[in-house]
């Protein structure tokens, strides 16, 4: 004798215990007589829940199945419909394809993050020296290689490469604070630029270059 399971209660039951959907095409309801007749009077199947749920969920990018919980499928949303009832919402993807995916979008994101923060900090560096060039040594290089060094700490309003980060493509208002902030700077190599804020040279000698984070005499470069 054919058998199916009833979604709502779970139980495998005989062909005969379903009522047609669709009798021309031998299609029968996915919940049992007596579930069916129970959601008619009261207004919910015998698991409380309003709507018929499915036991099990197929994976969109695997095609494996699995039960439909929050162990195999993460939950997309969490609503509640008219009555007040909660209505759970799983996601196509189950979570170990969903973690593969995460982690291959995730590389790309960081990827094009960083490379939009190199072309920001390119244009930045052209505003100071065209040639992208450290001012005091002379050295050229790769962009990440060079630091944007304020000559007067105490007009110091924001970290030039904190206002580069706040976006991919900065905006007309966004880039004309950027300017205003490179008015104050100069283009350093890491390795100048941390000569600059050490307080002593080799020898023990004060550092004339020196510039203290918050206070102290102005660097002239040419």
């Amino acid at each position: 004798m054919d058998t199916k399971v009833c979604i709502s209660c779970g139980q495998d039951l005989p062909l005969t215990e379903y009522w047609f959907q669709n009798k021309s095409l031998g299609k029968l309801w996915a919940s049992c007589r007596k579930c069916a007749s129970y959601h008619r009077v009261y207004g919910v199947y015998p698991n409380g829940d309003r709507i018929i749920k499915p036991l099990y969920k197929t994976c969109r990018a695997c095609g494996l199945t699995f039960p439909l919980n929050a162990e195999h499928f993460p939950i997309n949303m969490t609503r509640v419909d008219r009555y007040g009832h909660p209505l759970v919402v799983y996601r196509s993807l189950c979570k170990t394809c969903r973690a593969r995916g995460r982690r291959k979008s995730n590389v790309e994101e960081r990827h094009m993050n960083a490379w939009a923060l190199l072309q920001n900090k390119i244009r930045a560096m052209k505003e100071l020296s065209p040639d992208l060039a450290c001012c005091r040594c002379g050295f050229q290089g790769h962009p990440s290689a060079f630091d944007f060094h304020h000559l007067d700490p105490v007009k110091k309003e924001s970290a030039i490469a904190r206002l580069l980060r706040q976006r991919r493509f900065l905006t007309e208002k966004q880039w004309t604070r950027v300017l205003a902030e490179l008015l104050g700077c100069v283009l350093l190599c890491r390795n100048c630029h941390s000569v600059i804020h050490c307080s002593v040279l080799e020898d023990g000698s004060p550092n004339p270059d020196y510039v203290h984070t918050t206070k102290g005499p102005l660097v002239q470069y040419p």
